[in-house]
């Protein structure tokens, strides 16, 4: 009777929306700082095999 009156068995579907926002902004931010060098390892190795 006591796990049912707290009620902390699993993840809300409100936790798992602030998890989803952590890992957006997580990509988000990742893109920015890493966008351009990736951009250049694929341009790089398309100039190679040219």
């Amino acid at each position: 009777m006591d796990k049912v009156l707290r009620g902390d068995e699993g993840a809300t579907s409100s936790e798992y929306a602030l998890l989803a926002a952590f890992v957006a902004v997580a990509v988000a931010v990742a893109v920015l700082l890493f966008g351009e060098a990736v951009l250049g390892l694929f341009v790089s190795a398309n100039e190679t095999l040219r």
